[in-house]
C-alpha cells in the first residue's frame, strides 16, 4: 500500500514536471522563432539598402503602408492612422512629457498631468485600433505572418515608448493614476 503512493507520488510529479517543461520549450520555440523572424527582417532591410532603394526599413514600411491603404479603403476611423503617424506622435507626445516641469497652483499641475496623461492615452486607442485591423487582415489573409508579427513588434515598442512616458509623467508629478 505504502509503495502504491509513492509510486503514485513519483508518477504525479513527472508529470507536472514533464509539463512545466513543456510550457518552458514552447516559449523558448516562440522567442526563438521571433529572433529568426527579427534576423530575417534585418537581412532584408539590408538588401535593400545595397540595392539601392534608399529604405531603412524597407519591407516594413510597404507593409505598413498596404495596410494604411486597406484601412483607409475600409473605413474612415481613427484605425485607419499609418504606422508613421503614430510613431510621429508617440515620439512627439514622449518629448512633450520628457520636457514638462509641473508649474503653478496644485489645480494647474493637475491639469498639467490629466492634459499629458490624455494625449498618451488617446494615441495608445489609435494603436489598439491599428492593431485591431492589422489583425484582421492577419486573419482574411491580406497579410502575411511574417510581416504581421513584425509590425506587431513595431506596435509592441511603441506601446513600450507610451508606458515609459506615463511612468515618467506620473513620477514627475508625484500622481499615481
Amino acid at each position: 500500500m505504502k509503495s502504491k503512493r509513492i509510486i503514485a507520488a513519483a508518477v504525479l510529479t513527472l508529470v507536472l514536471a514533464s509539463s512545466v517543461l513543456t510550457g518552458c520549450s514552447d516559449e523558448r520555440e516562440d522567442r526563438l522563432e521571433d529572433k529568426v523572424d527579427k534576423l530575417e527582417q534585418q537581412v532584408t532591410d539590408l538588401e535593400s539598402k545595397k540595392d539601392g532603394t534608399g529604405s531603412e526599413n524597407g519591407s516594413t514600411d510597404s507593409s505598413a503602408s498596404g495596410t494604411s491603404a486597406q484601412g483607409q479603403d475600409g473605413s474612415s476611423s481613427a484605425g485607419s492612422t499609418d504606422y508613421e503617424t503614430l510613431k510621429a506622435a508617440a515620439e512627439a507626445a514622449a518629448d512633450k512629457v520628457n520636457s514638462a516641469s509641473p508649474s503653478g497652483t496644485a489645480a494647474e499641475q493637475r491639469e498639467q498631468f490629466y492634459t499629458l496623461k490624455n494625449e498618451l492615452d488617446d494615441i495608445d486607442h489609435q494603436l489598439d485600433l491599428y492593431d485591431d485591423n492589422l489583425e484582421n487582415e492577419y486573419r482574411s489573409g491580406s497579410l502575411d505572418a511574417s510581416s504581421y508579427r513584425q509590425q506587431e513588434r513595431d506596435i509592441d515598442a511603441l506601446e513600450d515608448i507610451l508606458d515609459t512616458a506615463e511612468d515618467r509623467l506620473e513620477v514627475l508629478f508625484g500622481i499615481d493614476d
